[in-house]
């Protein structure tokens, strides 16, 4: 069962890569992300291979639990986005259907520990889909910003408006708390 998946692929040995609802495979994408739920927030954790999204999600739910919130695996290594058709005209930008994101099918309940291999995780640590909340884009400490404007906390995903922010690669302590710094700066915390 391979870890690491081709995104120009649509099918696997075994079947589809992904399973999502006929009415939202129009409207996907799929990106090379961690994806990680943390208490009522989805987070993905984008960046390139080798740049540390397996430790970071690891840390991220060792840190939720910790603090006694509700954590689980999405997807370690890649993810499929994907956004509701719009089924009416909508007037109000708050009323933008949500942005999913799903697991792949060969790799879920799977993850990558470096030097160990593909481990399993239990059910409880596992969901197969959630509404994503945060894009955190691992880069190299020289690129963090000091100071992020307004304009650099927001991308675009498939015309969705999602929070977005940058954390140093390879460095799951110093990360997790600015992403959890990040969180408990919005509405009721984490």
């Amino acid at each position: 069962m391979p870890l690491y998946l081709d995104p120009d692929s649509d099918q696997t040995c075994d079947g589809p890569l992904f399973e999502l609802p006929a009415h939202l495979r129009a409207h996907a994408q799929t990106m090379h992300a961690a994806a990680v739920v943390l208490g009522r927030f989805c987070v993905l954790l984008r960046g390139p291979t080798g740049s540390g999204k397996s430790f970071l999600q690891r840390q991220l739910r060792q840190q939720a639990d910790w603090k006694g919130l509700y954590s689980a695996l999405i997807s370690d290594d890649y993810i499929q986005l994907a956004r509701a058709p719009l089924r009416f005209k909508q007037t109000v930008a708050s009323a933008c259907p949500p942005l999913l994101a799903f697991a792949p099918v060969v790799t879920r309940r799977l993850e990558e520990v470096r030097g160990v291999g593909v481990i399993s995780i239990s059910r409880d640590d596992f969901v197969e889909q959630a509404v994503v909340s945060l894009l955190v884009d691992l880069v190299h400490p020289v690129q963090m910003e000091r100071m992020p404007t307004r304009e650099n906390g927001v991308v675009d995903c498939l015309g969705h408006s999602i929070a977005r922010m940058s954390v140093p690669q390879r460095s799951a302590l110093a990360a997790s708390e600015l992403i959890f710094a990040r969180l408990s700066t919005w509405k009721d915390g984490c």
